[in-house]
């Protein structure tokens, strides 16, 4: 297998952070997405991102309308737990989106509002500037710095279709703690948690993990 050899980096920001963190905290929902692209126009950035929420359907129903009205949102779209929008931000937040680094993997953020990067680049000292500065703004925490090998990028468009009913089966088994070791509950648990009788959770469940696991290889 070929492998890329870069500097690699993964952070941490602690607490709520911007227009999507402050609202993942309130509505108790987490997002994984993409920086797609970003424009410089005046005194601001026009921040392209697209993603995907995860939580209890309530819940990402009021994120999805609390966010498109946002007075930092200018262009938003959704088609269930899809969500594509731009966000204005400051000019002065331009070396957050610095062209010397990308992301390995979707940026994180979680239902405390903390936000997770997995960041690449070529160059050390391209990187050393964007940590300082996520550093110097956000207060981030630097978890590892790393010259490694690495074979793949987590792009988001790979991931396949589920419908409603296999994302929630699928969200409530990780929430569950159902993939790990040693595992935290069942498939009998869990159908008793979601209301769904078993036989149907665990279709549900074993068609999702069909799509997923071939873009998990």
């Amino acid at each position: 297998m070929y492998h890329i050899t870069m500097w690699v980096a993964k952070l941490k920001i602690s607490g709520i952070s911007g227009v999507v963190g402050s609202r993942t905290k309130k509505h108790n929902v987490s997002v994984a997405g993409h920086i797609i692209s970003v424009n410089k126009k005046k005194d601001y950035l026009y921040v392209d991102i697209a993603g995907f929420v995860y939580g209890d359907k309530k819940n990402k129903e009021r994120f999805v309308e609390d966010l498109r009205k946002a007075r930092e949102v200018s262009n938003f779209e959704v088609n269930g737990d899809f969500i594509i929008a731009q966000v204005r931000d400051p000019v002065e937040l331009e070396p957050a989106y610095s062209t010397g680094v990308m992301h390995l993997e979707p940026v994180v953020i979680d239902s405390k509002g903390d936000n997770y990067y997995t960041i690449g680049s070529w160059k050390r000292n391209e990187l050393n500037i964007f940590l300082n500065f996520m550093h110097k703004k956000y207060n981030a925490e630097i978890v590892r710095v790393e010259n490694k090998k690495i074979s793949n990028f987590f792009i988001l468009s790979f991931k396949p279709e589920l419908t409603g009913k296999q994302k929630e089966a699928f969200e409530l088994a990780i929430k569950q703690g159902y993939y790990d070791y040693p595992r935290k509950t069942s498939i009998e648990k869990l159908a008793k948690i979601s209301g769904v009788a078993f036989s149907a959770f665990h279709a549900h469940l074993r068609k999702a993990e069909k799509k997923l696991l071939p873009y998990s290889i």
